[in-house]
């Protein structure tokens, strides 16, 4: 009786193993997909946002660091000088150009690494791939995906070297180094993979395209992805440069009253009119 109803169930089984395979091979092609857009946003999709975020912005928001480091510097000097006031102090000028410099070393730190973000910026996005070449190199990366991934490929963890270069190129935007990979990996044959149970399979793939769809998501949720839509609108960039420029008024307006109060203090302490430098 039993070897009966094996019988009747054998054929119900075909279909849903086929079912099965059929999703995973769909999963698959999903997990590849979702690989090389993982890798996109990281090597091209963010730093083309945070370079064009430079662009449209870093102007604006170095002359606000600017005055703020002399608004800090201004402050700096105003408690020595008051404090050398109140003790009846004479003091040596290059002494209180010291300790104004010691504060502000990491300001001024931050604002050159600032200078260079802005020019690097420009160097980026005149060093992008033509579309050709940027759709060239996406077809390349989503191939070798398919073929060295570890999600996709585990019996291929003996070419881990290659897929980092696969990685690193595809990072660098190297079309010739991703041309010169993909004619190596064409040449390799893959060992003998073992057979893996459809229903394990389908578990682990799904667990793969559901941990890259969930990092994928976080991503867009944090800059530079979540400007996108805001760096792609003209007038909140108008905006940001208005509220910006405000900003930095405000500033040169407290850094002129600052240094009229150091120019006294100045009198008293280094006991001249001239201003110590900032």
């Amino acid at each position: 009786m039993a070897d009966a109803q094996d019988e009747v169930r054998l054929p119900e089984l075909v279909p849903a193993v086929r079912r099965v395979m059929a999703e995973c091979a769909q999963l698959r092609a999903e997990l590849a997909r979702l690989v090389v857009e993982l890798d996109e946003l990281r090597t091209v999709v963010g730093p083309n946002l945070e370079a064009l975020h430079r662009i449209e912005l870093g102007p604006w928001e170095l002359g606000r660091l600017e005055a703020e480091v002399t608004v800090r510097a201004l402050k700096k000097r105003r408690a020595i000088l008051q404090a050398a006031a109140n003790r009846g102090q004479t003091l040596v000028r290059e002494a209180v150009d010291a300790a104004v410099e010691a504060e502000l070393m990491a300001w001024r730190k931050q604002l050159d690494e600032q200078v260079k973000a802005v020019q690097q910026a420009a160097l980026w996005l005149d060093s992008l791939l033509s579309p050709e070449e940027s759709a060239r190199l996406k077809s390349l990366y989503r191939a070798l995906v398919r073929r060295l991934h570890p999600d996709l490929n585990p019996d291929f963890a003996r070419h881990k070297v290659l897929w980092s270069r696969v990685r690193e190129a595809y990072r660098y935007g190297d079309l010739a180094e991703l041309e010169a990979l993909a004619l190596l990996v064409g040449e390799l044959r893959p060992g003998e993979q073992v057979a893996d149970d459809p229903a394990a399979q389908h578990e682990r793939l799904a667990a793969a395209v559901g941990r890259l769809r969930e990092r994928i998501a976080a991503l867009w949720s944090q800059p530079p992805f979540s400007l996108k839509g805001r760096l792609e609108d003209e007038g909140w960039i108008a905006a940001e440069r208005s509220r910006l420029s405000a900003e930095t008024e405000r500033l040169n307006v407290r850094a002129a009253a600052l240094a009229a109060a150091v120019a006294e203090l100045e009198w008293q302490v280094c006991g001249d009119w001239m201003p110590c430098p900032n």
